[in-house]
């Protein structure tokens, strides 16, 4: 595969794109790994990746992988109806993955072990440095994601922490009522001045 991204780079180019970027941490992985062997670990992440792709963020343009977690990318044009869509698909897979994680292995016969519990996640909104090459996403850079990874890190133990101009007014209703706002100062974000932000009720 990087012999396939490297040949990829000769032809690659930025441009300017506007996403919902979700980044999501599971909470606990990094202990999780160190007491069980490599295969489990590789195992139990092979079935989350796949159930984030194909069950909870079906939509996305771009998937990363973190180690411990996801970037997953939601691209939007300069349409509010646009912006609507893509800000619904990324905060509904966030609290349905939410919901469903302490058992999203629950039946796999391959894990017969404990596994993390919890999971969290940043959501921002905005326009991203899309590096591609003949039409293919190679990876996304810019501020956005810095502030998204931030968030991420703000959504303990667990739950979802959205960016103070994340669109709230465009989920349902219901949607909207499970977050309220808060002012945090942000490292490398907003160290001096706090920032606006909405987080889960009673989760985060």
């Amino acid at each position: 595969m990087h012999r396939v991204f490297r040949e990829a780079l000769d032809g690659a180019e930025g441009r300017s794109e506007f996403i919902v970027a979700v980044i999501a941490d599971i909470r606990g992985f990094s202990a999780f790994s160190t007491h069980h062997e490599s295969v489990e670990t590789a195992v139990y992440i092979k079935r989350v990746y796949i159930r984030m792709i194909d069950e909870y963020f079906p939509g996305g343009s771009f998937y990363k992988p973190t180690g411990d977690g996801m970037l997953i990318t939601m691209p939007y044009t300069d349409t509010e109806e646009s912006l609507r869509q893509a800000a619904q698909a990324a905060v509904g897979g966030c609290l349905r993955c939410l919901d469903e994680f302490p058992t999203i292995c629950e039946g796999d016969s391959m894990i017969n072990f404990e596994v993390p519990a919890a999971i969290g996640f940043g959501v921002a909104q905005g326009p991203a440095c899309c590096l591609t090459s003949a039409d293919v996403v190679l990876d996304y850079s810019g501020h956005l994601l810095n502030l998204t990874s931030r968030l991420t890190d703000l959504a303990r133990p667990r739950g979802i922490v959205m960016d103070g101009g994340f669109a709230l007014g465009l989920l349902p209703e219901d949607q909207q009522n499970l977050f309220e706002e808060d002012q945090v100062c942000i490292w490398s974000v907003a160290e001096q001045v706090p920032r606006t932000i909405y987080i889960q009720k009673g989760v985060v």
